[in-house]
């Protein structure tokens, strides 16, 4: 319709533009995976808090001498779950 107002001719490809049943399917199979994950997030999340809390146990006592090391693990906020 674009090509027809401005130019006034109809444009026809030389190769088809239609999507193929394989090529939807792959689409749809993306598009739910990423609504799915970005509706539900909690999993992957979470696990990740994790690891970057026991990081950051970890750095903060291998930073400090040992006798801050005990006061810093002490005072550093943990969450159990």
């Amino acid at each position: 319709v674009f090509f027809l107002l401005f130019t006034g001719t109809r444009y026809s490809s030389t190769v088809a533009l239609t999507t193929s049943m394989r090529e939807r399917l792959a689409m749809l199979s993306l598009v739910l995976l990423i609504l799915i994950a970005g509706l539900v997030p909690s999993p992957s999340v979470v696990s990740r808090y994790h690891a970057a809390e026991e990081i950051l146990r970890q750095r903060t006592i291998f930073q400090h001498d040992g006798s801050e090391s005990s006061a810093a693990v002490a005072s550093s906020p943990s969450r159990e779950d």
